[in-house]
């Protein structure tokens, strides 16, 4: 898996999408960022404890059913974190979003991108 050419095809789907990130357990596996000055690397910490709070949510399944994304809404902009699983290694895709945007339509691109570079996630069968 080619971590940031990954991010790079998740961030080219809108111009909306600031950047994608893909972290296995706090370590960055790929990064794209529209704008150097953006930061991903400050998404370190919190996609870390997304990771934790989507196992601890799995783990859950039979009350809740799978976890297909998690959200954080902020004033201006959203950050969207998929449970991803890559070689049988799971992975946490953190991808950034600027308002004004169709929620629906981003999250089935996310997901059709992930479709077509062969990576499993949840929405899948």
């Amino acid at each position: 898996m080619e971590g940031n050419r990954i991010c790079e095809n998740i961030v080219n789907l809108n111009g909306n999408i600031t950047s994608a990130k893909i972290i296995e357990k706090g370590t960055t596996i790929g990064v794209y960022s529209r704008s150097m000055s953006s930061g991903p690397e400050k998404l370190d910490r919190l996609s870390l404890q997304a990771e934790i709070l989507s196992d601890a949510i799995q783990s859950a399944g039979q009350q809740f059913g799978k976890v297909h994304y998690m959200m954080a809404h902020n004033n201006n902009s959203d950050l969207f974190f998929f449970p991803i699983i890559v070689n049988g290694r799971k992975m946490e895709l953190v991808v950034n979003i600027v308002s004004p945007y169709d929620y629906a339509e981003m999250v089935n691109k996310v997901f059709n991108s992930l479709n077509q570079s062969g990576i499993k996630h949840s929405m899948q069968q």
